[in-house]
């Protein structure tokens, strides 16, 4: 289905019968999730390649994509240790590239995508309550200046890959994927509590104490949550089995 700009009214596509079906499916979390890229790039014309990430200890992992190239561009931006998705990660928040030629917020990223023949990216957290359990990522071949209504319905498709994971994750355990996003949002947790820690002991930013936990898993070479983990026991805070046991 293709649709003229600016013309985007969520309860009036075809996309949301397809999207909400895929909640009674018993297909493998990896080809919903690639369905859900599918129908994005079919409904957004713009749209070249799709992918789903989520973040394991720091890194980010492609849990489903429409082809190599976003793949590639996920794996680029974990080289790089910057782009989109990262911040999406990082920070719960949409991330838009109009035009990755003139990018400067992630000058590698968007110069080795650019001669990639990606142009603009456009970065959607994948939320479950407060928490963030991955990203989809968006990426087209022309630069694009996003409007509301490509945003509104870029969320659909962000909101429902949610739900598809959720429902897959809570009546799935067999699936080995559901199992990788579990690990990482349960990483999460502990990382979110080291991150509060440092910014109250240095008077920082969340961005700022989350930089100060990935420089030493890296100097380390140790996992992020690892270092999370000695954070908080260096500052003796309870965990939940220690507060049970009193």
């Amino acid at each position: 289905m293709t649709q003229a700009a600016n013309t985007y009214p969520p309860e009036d596509s075809n996309v949301l019968t397809a999207l909400t079906a895929m909640l009674l499916s018993e297909d493998p979390l990896e080809n919903l999730l690639t369905r859900v890229g599918q129908l994005a790039a079919q409904d957004l014309t713009w749209v070249q390649s799709c992918g789903v990430t989520t973040t394991v200890d720091g890194r980010v992992r492609t849990v489903a994509s429409t082809n190599d190239l976003a793949r590639e561009m996920d794996q680029l931006q974990d080289d790089a240790r910057e782009g989109p998705c990262l911040t999406a990660l990082e920070t719960g928040g949409v991330v838009t590239i109009a035009n990755c030629d003139v990018e400067a917020r992630y000058a590698v990223f968007a110069r080795e995508a650019a001669d990639a023949g990606v142009h603009c990216v456009l970065a959607l957290p994948l939320k479950v309550g407060d928490d963030v359990i991955g990203v989809l990522n968006m990426y087209g071949s022309v630069a694009h200046e996003f409007d509301s209504g490509e945003l509104r319905m870029g969320q659909l498709f962000a909101a429902q890959a949610a739900l598809v994971i959720t429902a897959v994750a809570r009546y799935g355990d067999q699936v080995q994927l559901a199992g990788n996003l579990e690990a990482a949002l349960n990483s999460r947790a502990a990382i979110d509590q080291a991150i509060g820690v440092l910014m109250a002991a240095h008077h920082c930013s969340p961005a700022t104490a989350f930089g100060r936990l990935r420089e030493a898993s890296q100097h380390r070479n140790v996992k992020l949550r690892v270092v999370a983990a000695e954070t908080l026991a260096a500052t003796q805070v309870p965990t939940q089995s220690g507060r049970e046991g009193r």
